[in-house]
């Protein structure tokens, strides 16, 4: 595992919004964290859960873009933690 942390770009941002999701910003247990969310503005999906699972999706159809959301979102990656 690295020990770099990845950051989700504003390039990375503009490529989501495209497809009607992004990564943004959450509160969580009262910490400021990243998840995967539908851009409502964009009408593509009915709720979070949806985008989410295109998110998933996209990354087993080999979605670099996909892949790298997935790493970054808190909810998905909270108990793995060490």
């Amino acid at each position: 595992m690295s020990d770099t942390q990845e950051v989700w770009t504003k390039e990375d941002s503009a490529a989501a919004v495209e497809q009607g999701w992004d990564v943004f910003d959450a509160s969580v247990d009262g910490k400021i964290v990243p998840v995967i969310e539908r851009c409502d503005e964009a009408g593509v999906f009915a709720d979070d859960y949806e985008a989410l699972e295109f998110v998933q999706k996209q990354a087993t159809e080999g979605s670099l873009l996909a892949a790298k959301a997935l790493r970054l979102d808190h909810e998905l990656n909270a108990g793995s933690a060490s």
